[in-house]
């Protein structure tokens, strides 16, 4: 038998059910701030660790650096090359 005050109710619990999944949903949409605080005190940990532990890493970093910083100094100190000879027409 149908009665109006049953399918008010069905529509009510239906939209309840429905509100309730919805805002669910929205509150778990992303990471917060605190997951990625600590992403990145994890991260700082293991690279920390690693630095320490191995001594060799900036030793590395700061070799290439160097390197790097006496090719660029020493870029200009080559001699210019004389130029070819000009085609006469």
């Amino acid at each position: 038998m149908f009665t109006p005050l049953a399918s008010l109710r069905e529509k009510v619990a239906g939209a309840i059910a429905k509100r309730r999944s919805l805002s669910t949903r929205a509150k778990d949409l992303g990471a917060s701030f605190v997951e990625y605080g600590a992403l990145i005190l994890l991260i700082a940990a293991i690279a920390g660790l690693v630095i320490t532990q191995t001594g060799g890493i900036p030793k590395a970093v700061k070799n290439i650096i160097e390197d790097a910083i006496t090719e660029v100094s020493n870029a200009g100190d080559e001699e210019a090359p004389e130029p070819s000879a000009s085609p006469t027409a």
